[in-house]
């Protein structure tokens, strides 16, 4: 943030919120604050709560006031550059915001990228590895990312309602004038028209003679059924324009069939309004769970899918902090059925284990099929495909911003109880730091009873994985070792070589529950 003089945060001349209600806190340094006005200035113009740093004098008292700020506010946003963490200011923000307040984190780069990245400590730089950063290129693009996050949902002031026109106004609110009585549609007095006048100028109409025409001369009598002089064809209806019954029957079943599908249609969609607002009012009241299942049913109206992203991380936490050891719980969302159309489905999760603020899950059933190392050579756990395929696609495909937020690094041993020996340790590759990873034998050792160990297909990886057994998934453990069997369970990982076959994958995680 600007630090050093009050002109830099007057020449931005923006007034950060102080009138209440959820924000979004913006912290940047001074050597960036032309983009940090633009960056401010756009999420304001959307109609966002910002709260940044106007030109506060550092001090004591300084100290104490962004203290409070980053409190209370709903998200932390960083507009990393060069300079931020080589101020001493910005980084006692990030830090306070990150470990103190466990505030959700927008990272954004403003810069050069990899000239940012090397500026920053490697502590942050590991840290950041596992959340989803936004690279700065227009604002725009930057309001429609931190959107679709969900994050500072509750930060963005409600839509403003058109105001009634005045009474008897137009529809741009426009009074008009009273007309006078009988007055033309132009405003002007109508002249009245003389006792049996009938033009629209007002000049009278002669009445015409008893069967005349229209230009006066008497009109021939025409013979009964008479067309044009021309007897009436054979088959036709006598009188033109006359609607048969069975046509006007199929008419009128058409109108009312439109009628009561239009009156569905309405009361339906009354339905899905009055459901968002039940939704929106448990939010308010802080019961995400209620509102959580309510938005599940209306997905796609409105911005229900933002505030479903905005809760659900909260309401998957506080359940796995409620959970005990050998619980099932929720925790993203991923293919399962292989019915893409209806939406991706829960994945459940087995919890094996409770550490301080930590909780230990690994996938009740396979998630998907994929090899251990796409190239089919030899390799580890630090250098297979599988593993980056975990820590990218799969981390950003089954868990939004605010669940990758909630996901620990964990140290990943090469570990493997499957033989020891200095010559043969060494195959086994270097510990590795991961958001998400496969279970080693040692693990599945100490934390899986029998019937954990036993994993079930879905729909979708039945058809992936290369084979099964008994039915059941044979999945892959993150070193080599020998093919273990437990009855009817098969852990997978060939310990001479590595081929390219598709097997199942069974992730595992540490869940931050503070």
């Amino acid at each position: 943030m600007m630090r050093e003089t009050k002109e830099v945060g007057e020449r931005m001349a923006l007034q950060p919120n102080e009138k209440g209600g959820p924000y979004i806190f913006v912290s940047y340094s001074h050597t960036i604050s032309g983009k940090a006005e633009e960056v401010i200035r756009a999420l304001q113009s959307k109609g966002y709560r910002v709260w940044f740093d106007n030109g506060l004098i550092p001090g004591s008292s300084y100290n104490d006031v962004i203290a409070k700020y980053i409190t209370d506010c709903e998200v932390f946003l960083c507009l990393l550059s060069e300079g931020y963490y080589e101020s001493a200011y910005c980084k006692q923000e990030f830090l306070f915001a990150k470990e103190e307040c466990k505030k959700p984190m927008i990272p954004v780069y403003v810069g050069r990228l990899e000239e940012i990245k090397k500026s920053l400590p490697p502590g942050i730089r590991m840290w950041l590895t596992g959340v989803h950063s936004i690279e700065l290129r227009d604002t725009d693009d930057l309001v429609r990312k931190i959107e679709k996050s969900g994050l500072a949902v509750k930060c963005r002031r409600s839509a403003g309602t058109a105001r009634p026109a005045p009474a008897g106004g137009t529809a741009q609110g426009l009074p008009v004038k009273p007309k006078p009585a009988g007055s033309s549609s132009q405003g002007s007095p109508a002249k009245p028209k003389p006792a049996g006048s009938g033009s629209a100028q007002g000049s009278p109409v002669k009445p015409k003679p008893a069967g005349s025409s229209s230009q006066g001369s008497p009109a021939k009598p025409k013979p009964t059924g008479d067309s044009g002089g021309k007897p009436p064809a054979k088959g036709r209806p006598g009188k033109r324009g006359k609607i048969p019954k069975e046509a006007a029957a199929t008419a009128v079943v058409i109108l009312l069939a439109a009628g009561i599908i239009g009156g569905v249609m309405v009361y339906k969609q009354t339905g899905i309004k009055k459901t968002y607002r039940e939704a929106v009012e448990l939010i308010q009241s802080g019961d995400h769970h209620g509102a959580l299942e309510i938005l599940k049913t209306i997905k796609g109206y409105k911005d229900s899918e933002d505030l479903i992203t905005s809760i659900r991380a909260d309401c998957e936490v506080s359940d796995c902090a409620a959970a005990r050891v050998g619980d099932v719980v929720v925790f993203g969302t991923y293919e399962q059925d292989d019915q893409t159309k209806n939406g991706e489905e829960d994945i459940e999760w087995i919890v094996l284990a409770r550490e301080d603020d930590r909780a230990f899950l690994l996938s009740r059933y396979a998630l998907d099929g994929q090899p251990f190392n796409e190239s089919g050579t030899d390799t580890t756990w630090e250098t297979c495909s599988l593993r980056e395929w975990l820590n990218s696609d799969f981390y950003g495909s089954a868990f939004d911003i605010n669940e990758q937020q909630k996901i620990a690094v964990t140290e990943c041993r090469a570990e493997t109880d499957a033989f020891a020996g200095t010559e043969e340790e060494k195959t086994l590759g270097n510990d590795t730091l991961d958001k998400v990873f496969l279970p080693s034998d040692v693990e599945t050792g100490k934390y899986l009873t029998s019937q954990q160990m036993i994993c079930e297909h879905t729909a979708y990886t039945k058809k992936k994985c290369a084979s099964s057994m008994d039915g059941n998934a044979i999945w892959m453990l993150r070193m080599p070792c020998e093919v273990v069997h437990d009855d009817t369970v098969s852990l997978y990982v060939e310990k001479e070589a590595v081929n390219d076959d598709k097997y199942a994958v069974r992730p595992a995680m540490w869940i931050d529950l503070s």
